[in-house]
C-alpha cells in the first residue's frame, strides 16, 4: 500500500477524510440526486484552487469545503443555485463551520 506519510496510520487518515466528507454531506441533507461540490481533499482528490469552483458543472444544490476559508470565495457562491447550501469552516485563524443558504441576490 502507498504510505505517504512514512507511517501505518494511513488507512486512519483516510478514514478520517471519508468521515468529513460524510459529515458534512449529513449536515447538508445531501441526496444521491444532488449535484455538490467538494472543496478541499475530502474525498482524496485534488484538482488546483478549489477557491475558483468548478463552473463547467455548476449550478449546484450545494457546496463545501474540507478546508478552512477565510470566507466563502464569491466564485463559489455564484456556483450555487439561490436556496442552495454552503458549508465551510471559515476565519482567520480560529475557524468556525458555518452553515449557509444563498438567497435571491447571490448572499
Amino acid at each position: 500500500m502507498f504510505d505517504r506519510f512514512g507511517s501505518d496510520d494511513v488507512d486512519d487518515y483516510g478514514a478520517a477524510r471519508k468521515r468529513m466528507v460524510a459529515v458534512m454531506a449529513d449536515t447538508l441533507g445531501v441526496e444521491s440526486v444532488d449535484e455538490v461540490l467538494e472543496i478541499g481533499t475530502g474525498c482524496g482528490y485534488h484538482a488546483g484552487d478549489g477557491g475558483r469552483g468548478w463552473n463547467e458543472h455548476a449550478p449546484y444544490d450545494a457546496a463545501y469545503a474540507t478546508c478552512a476559508m477565510a470566507e466563502f470565495p464569491d466564485r463559489v457562491v455564484s456556483q450555487v443555485r439561490v436556496g442552495g447550501e454552503l458549508l465551510a469552516p471559515i476565519g482567520r485563524g480560529r475557524q468556525t463551520i458555518v452553515h449557509a443558504t444563498k438567497r435571491e441576490g447571490g448572499t
